[in-house]
């Protein structure tokens, strides 16, 4: 017996009030199964991105102090913190073991 792979979705990037998304996500939970686990909002974090092409573009991170990229990478994980269901991940993580 093949185990699910996905444990859960991530709406990523939302713009807009959360509350007219919310039909949507229980569209998305009732159809699959798989619980969504969060709505992370778009949010302007000045952090090099994935894909160096994109930093050329937007050239992000010109004259950035270590201490300053770490304040917006915790002030990122704040924004994942309390737009995500911890709970949820944390026990989906245990029941992997």
């Amino acid at each position: 017996m093949q185990k699910k792979r996905v444990k859960g979705f991530i709406i990523n990037k939302f713009r807009g009030d959360k509350n007219l998304l919310k039909s949507g996500l229980k569209m998305i939970e009732d159809l699959t199964g798989v619980p969504v686990v969060g709505v992370v909002p778009y949010s302007e974090i000045n952090i090099a991105d994935e894909d160096s092409l994109i930093d050329k573009m937007k050239e992000a991170n010109k004259g950035f102090t270590i201490e300053e990229a770490d304040k917006e990478i915790e002030n990122f994980s704040k924004i994942i913190e309390e737009n995500m269901d911890m709970d949820l991940i944390y026990k989906m993580i245990k029941e992997e073991k």
